[in-house]
């Protein structure tokens, strides 16, 4: 009976482990983007802020898997990030590094072992920065999102975070197309002045000349009167 406990206890202890998680014991505790909201238009300038706190859940467990990746990306144009560790201590002051700074690319990564503690916490500050993506018709895109991939860059289950904005294009103003208005034709009506049609000149002939006549008048008479007294 000894023996069939002892190994029925044994047995619950393998259930136990197997079922004992493995993934690492982080978490977002905060994940601020401005604009606050979508949809926003290409090229307009985003900021992501967002803490990572690392801790163990449980005895034994580390903050981060050692062999595992800590992955960040985003779907933003221009990105740039900003990581920093923070660690309190008890007996002595807050540590800060940082880990990268202004690393550019669409995807940020972090080793494992550079996150792997045994009972330490810490935390991680993010920033990113950029600009919505352009595109030509309305478009969900990534803003931020987090994730931790296993050794075969596969994504661990429960891991990820993501926040979403739609990105439209702006759509430019309708171009008021105004029909010509009709010009009213005037027809003036012109009279044509024509030239004066030059007036002939009439040529003056003079007559016979009065002396002549009053001679050959008086020579008639003269001829008359000596016909009668024949």
């Amino acid at each position: 009976m000894a023996y069939l406990r002892m190994g029925s206890a044994v047995l619950l202890l393998v259930l136990v482990t197997a079922f004992i998680p493995t993934a690492s014991a982080w978490n977002v505790q905060s994940l601020s983007v401005t604009p606050p909201q979508g949809p926003i238009a290409p090229g307009t300038p985003v900021v992501v802020t967002g803490t990572v706190h690392f801790g163990p859940s449980y005895e034994g467990l580390s903050t981060f898997i050692n062999d595992d990746t800590f992955d960040l990306y985003t779907d933003l144009a221009n990105p740039k990030w900003t990581v920093t560790k923070i660690q309190t201590f008890e007996d002595r002051p807050t540590e800060k590094t940082t880990i990268f700074d202004n690393k550019e690319g669409v995807r940020a990564r972090i080793d494992g072992w550079d996150l792997s503690y045994g009972r330490q916490s810490f935390d991680l500050e993010i920033r990113l920065e950029g600009t919505a993506p352009d595109v030509q018709t309305a478009q969900s895109k990534t803003i931020i999102r987090i994730q931790e991939l296993d050794p075969s860059a596969n994504t661990v289950e429960g891991s990820v975070t993501t926040r979403k904005y739609t990105i439209s294009p702006q759509t430019p103003a309708p171009t008021l197309t105004l029909a010509p208005t009709p010009v009213p034709v005037t027809t003036v009506q012109t009279t044509e002045t024509l030239p004066p049609t030059p007036t002939v000149k009439q040529t003056y002939a003079p007559g016979p000349d009065a002396l002549a006549i009053c001679g050959v008048l008086g020579v008639t008479c003269l001829a008359v009167a000596l016909g009668r007294k024949r």
